[in-house]
């Protein structure tokens, strides 16, 4: 399937801004995805300025928040005057959040909150990392759950590249193809009409997926089918032999490494599409949404 910046900018997503890594690496943001919380670093490099960097996300990605680290220092910009004129250009329609580590100063936290939410008016939070890795783990995942950031969605769904296929028997013959996408609780797959018999609830004990590199063979139930034009979209649910839903640990915590990896690779291709479109002077959101980033 074609997937577009409308499909992948869908859905809310926090944007880690200069991150501390240190105090706060990327392998938090395993963690995020299995709660269900869509986050993504978005780290400072020479290819493209973090002011355009950030523009794009705001522009782009609906009700987003931006988790700015406030301590990174970053040619060309001061925190207090780019956050102001982002909130007075975005601060409508997402959400913008300071982090910060603490310091020995004790009225720090009192002026960074009286700086970014009195003054400038951000309606995040201001909030107070520790040097501690697994302290900050908690303190960023209590913040996203406060905010319900991931809404009424329990997994993160990723559109599939053909890299991600299947295959399994039904009926004494063999389905193979490429996968829709996917997520740690189901998945879906399209086939040509009239071309596989089967009914909501059917079990497939033995259905084997190869998804770039990874291998796995996993029970799965048939939970929904709808017809589409010139095909039928046939909607599996992970579960065990007996029907009941979940994915097996042993295949999880690999899983979602691999969505984290194949989102973070569509993130980077809009980022530069959206950014090459801008710079000739495209600014319509239409054409923009229709940038094509993976097949």
């Amino acid at each position: 399937m074609s997937v577009k910046v409308r499909d992948f900018a869908a859905g809310r997503k926090a944007f880690f801004i200069a991150p501390d890594t240190t105090v706060f690496p990327q392998d938090n943001l395993l963690e995020y995805f299995l709660q269900g919380f869509e986050c993504y670093f978005i780290e400072n490099d020479k290819l493209c300025p973090m002011q355009d960097k950030i523009n794009i996300i705001a522009s782009t990605f609906p009700e987003c928040v931006l988790i700015i680290n406030i301590d990174a220092v970053i040619a060309g910009i001061n925190w207090v005057e780019y956050i102001s004129r982002l909130n007075q250009t975005f601060g409508n329609s997402i959400t913008i959040c300071v982090t910060f580590l603490k310091k020995q100063e004790k009225n720090f936290k009192n002026l960074v909150e009286l700086t970014f939410k009195n003054k400038i008016g951000i309606t995040g939070a201001c909030i107070q990392l520790e040097y501690q890795k697994r302290i900050n783990i908690g303190i960023i995942q209590n913040y996203l759950a406060s905010i319900q950031l991931k809404g009424r969605r329990q997994n993160i769904r990723a559109f599939c590249t053909k890299a991600y296929t299947y295959s399994f028997n039904q009926a004494e013959f063999t389905y193979s193809g490429v996968i829709q996408d996917i997520s740690l609780s189901h998945f879906s797959l399209a086939l040509p009409l009239n071309s596989l018999d089967i009914r909501v609830g059917t079990v497939i004990p033995d259905f084997n997926f190869f998804l770039n590199g990874l291998i796995m063979r996993n029970p799965v139930t048939l939970i929904m089918v709808r017809v589409l034009n010139d095909c039928v979209l046939y909607v599996f649910a992970f579960s065990n032999l007996n029907g009941v839903p979940g994915l097996s640990d042993r295949f999880k915590d690999q899983l979602v490494e691999n969505l984290l990896k194949l989102n973070n690779n569509y993130l980077k291709i809009a980022m530069n599409k959206i950014m090459l479109q801008v710079t000739n002077g495209v600014n319509d959101p239409e054409i923009l949404g229709n940038l094509e980033i993976g097949s």
